[in-house]
């Protein structure tokens, strides 16, 4: 079983766990007409993505998590998602670089959701994310899991996620 739990603080700083899912690990099927060997490498980059507010429990905060497939990463997805390959990725593992990109992919599907479109979420200082400046977030990523997290600073002015 896969148990991914979410545990955001606030700047109230009440932590508050929320479990969007629990399901049985399964690798991601795949239709072969042809009866072909397929390669975990040949699979998309992002497998699977949940989208959505947290309704009554945490007004305001909107959620996108994507799971994702570190095997078939490569530099020009940076370019296909739109997303800006940072400097100081240059040196980096494929698995960082991996994790970066789908941290960033969903980054923006979360401001897609204020109507921001084609804003670079940067990187300030100590690596953390750089959002417009109407909108705290939060961004955390692990393995093959990406998830971001953000709200107008009208209702909470800061938001961490583990």
């Amino acid at each position: 079983m896969i148990d991914l739990c979410i545990k955001i603080v606030l700047s109230c700083n009440i932590p508050f766990t929320y479990r969007p899912f629990q399901q049985a690990h399964c690798p991601p099927k795949l239709v072969n007409p042809m009866n072909k060997d397929i390669q975990f490498e040949d699979m998309p980059f992002i497998l699977n993505e949940t989208y959505g507010e947290w309704f009554d429990k945490l007004p305001h905060l909107i959620l996108f998590y994507c799971k994702f497939n570190k095997s078939s990463y490569e530099d020009a997805l940076f370019q296909q998602y739109n997303i800006p390959h940072p400097d100081t990725l240059q040196n980096a593992v494929k698995k960082r670089k991996a994790e970066f990109l789908a941290g960033r992919y969903c980054a923006n599907k979360v401001l897609e959701a204020h109507a921001i479109h084609n804003f670079i979420v940067n990187t300030g200082e100590h690596r953390s994310p750089q959002w417009p400046d109407d909108i705290c977030g939060t961004i955390s990523h692990s393995n093959d899991h990406a998830v971001a997290v953000d709200c107008k600073k009208t209702y909470y002015t800061g938001i961490g996620i583990d």
